[in-house]
């Protein structure tokens, strides 16, 4: 069975490569998703996978009419994504976790936290750069989990965000979109 070749991964010399997150992201719940609407990167065993089509989802996602992603705020330098591998040798996988911080206490977040408790979806986190990626899939999305506290008076208040998934992140090119889907 063809596999996808490693490519030479060197640093590009000049290229900014700015860490952190930007304030906006984007979030949906699995039941905002048409039927197969969810697109997938190519694996690495497809025969005419390239790393751009395994590293990348590039089509958007297609939403159930009036469903899109939902706006997510994130204070500056208060939020992080990050990748593990887990697991035992000949059996790895890979673990991610996102925290974004949204300031403040208002029973419409207090219900979103509610929601969010017991819900799955998927997560859009916009890095530094402009570039979004995706965080959780069809098999395995993120489960999310939502705290508030108030902080001391020289600290945060607000609620604190973390979504869990298993599986690797992918790029996603279409980028982030909150308009409703329109009825075919």
């Amino acid at each position: 069975m063809p596999s996808l070749d490693i490519v030479d991964m060197v640093y590009q010399d000049g290229v900014p490569n700015p860490s952190g997150l930007a304030t906006m992201h984007g979030i949906a719940l699995m039941s905002y998703f048409a039927a197969a609407g969810i697109k997938t990167p190519d694996a690495i065993n497809d025969g005419d996978a390239t790393a751009a089509s395994v590293g990348a989802i590039s089509t958007p996602h297609v939403f159930a009419v009036g469903k899109c992603m939902k706006k997510l705020y994130g204070t500056q330098n208060k939020g992080e994504a990050k990748e593990e591998a887990v697991g035992d040798e000949d059996s790895t996988a890979t673990k991610s976790s996102i925290t974004i911080m949204v300031p403040g206490s208002t029973a419409e977040m207090n219900a979103m936290k509610k929601k969010l408790n017991a819900s799955h979806g998927l997560l859009f986190v916009s890095q530094a750069d402009g570039q979004v990626r995706q965080y959780g899939s069809e098999l395995f999305p993120c489960h999310f989990r939502v705290s508030w506290g108030t902080g001391t008076n020289e600290s945060y208040r607000g609620y604190t965000i973390t979504a869990t998934c298993y599986g690797d992140s992918v790029i996603y090119t279409p980028g982030l979109n909150f308009t409703p889907a329109e009825a075919p």
